[in-house]
């Protein structure tokens, strides 16, 4: 028992040491100012569904204010940009699929030294799609084969009744 307990703590310990923190959020910075960035749902997009980007700055001189900007909200796909829109509280986007793209933030002030300008770049991986439903089958798509059956049997009892008729006359 005791081995268990000894071995079972040192397992846990260099587990411990050893292991990697794992950050949803992660700021990124660009001289004086930086952003942590959100995307809702769950920091984890889903391509098909609307994502939105939510931006939480920091400047070490306190002097950024996003009114005060002329930013832009801007999204690669393999080094090209599919979309861009003015930065704002929130923004949204629908990735079309399955990929890495890049998110950029970039900004300039509106007047000369309010703050300093900057851009800030984003990996994001989208490894989701919305599942679309399966088309659901009416009666009759679902049981064509049986109706089809069903008027074949008919056709030839009809006929084999129409025939004894007519012998018989």
């Amino acid at each position: 028992m005791k081995k268990i307990l000894i071995s079972t703590s040192l397992t846990v310990a260099v587990l411990l040491v050893f292991s990697q923190n794992a950050w949803a959020h992660i700021l990124k910075t660009n001289g004086s100012i930086g952003a942590v960035l959100h995307i809702d749902p769950d920091d984890d997009p889903i391509a098909g569904q609307v994502s939105t980007f939510f931006l939480d700055f920091k400047d070490t001189t306190g002097k950024f204010q996003l009114e005060k900007c002329s930013c832009e909200f801007s999204i690669f796909r393999s080094g090209q940009k599919i979309a861009t829109q003015p930065l704002s509280q929130n923004n949204t986007f629908i990735f079309p699929q399955k990929d890495i793209y890049q998110v950029q933030v970039s900004g300039v002030p509106l007047q000369a030294g309010q703050f300093q300008p900057f851009k800030l770049n984003y990996d994001i991986r989208v490894e989701r799609a919305v599942v679309s439903p399966q088309p659901t089958s009416t009666f009759l798509t679902a049981h064509a084969i049986h109706l089809i059956g069903a008027v074949a049997w008919a056709v030839v009892v009809l006929g084999m009744i129409i025939k004894e008729r007519l012998s018989k006359t």
